[in-house]
C-alpha cells in the first residue's frame, strides 16, 4: 500500500510548489531550478504512468511545471494521476480473478 503514501506525499509536493509560488510571486525560479536538478540528475521528463503511481514520492518534474505554469489547482493533476492508477489495479485484480476461475475449470 505504498502508493497511497507515495499520493500522499505528491501531493504535498504540489502544495510545496503553490506555496513557493505564491511566497515569490512567480514560479519561473522554481521552475528553472527544477529544469536544472532534472539535467544535472539524468532525470525521467516522461515516466510512465503506472511507474509514477507506484513508485514515486515526488510527482514528475513536467507535471510539477505545468502545474507551476498553469492557474489550475494541482489536486487536478493528481486526481487524474490516481483515477488512472485506481482503474489500472482495479482492471488488472480483475482479469486475474477471471484467469484463475478459467485455469481451475481445465
Amino acid at each position: 500500500m505504498s502508493f497511497v503514501g507515495n499520493a500522499i506525499s505528491r501531493k504535498h509536493e504540489y502544495e510545496a510548489d503553490e506555496f513557493a509560488k505564491s511566497a515569490i510571486g512567480s514560479g519561473e525560479h522554481l521552475i528553472n531550478g527544477l529544469k536544472k536538478l532534472t539535467v544535472t540528475n539524468l532525470g525521467n521528463l516522461t515516466p510512465h504512468i503506472i511507474t509514477v503511481w507506484l513508485n514515486y514520492s515526488h510527482p514528475p518534474v513536467l507535471s510539477r511545471i505545468k502545474a507551476l505554469m498553469s492557474d489550475n489547482p494541482w489536486f487536478i493533476i493528481e486526481f487524474i494521476w490516481f483515477y488512472i492508477g485506481f482503474l489500472l489495479v482495479f482492471y488488472f485484480l480483475k482479469f486475474s480473478a477471471q484467469r484463475k476461475r478459467r485455469s481451475s475449470v481445465w
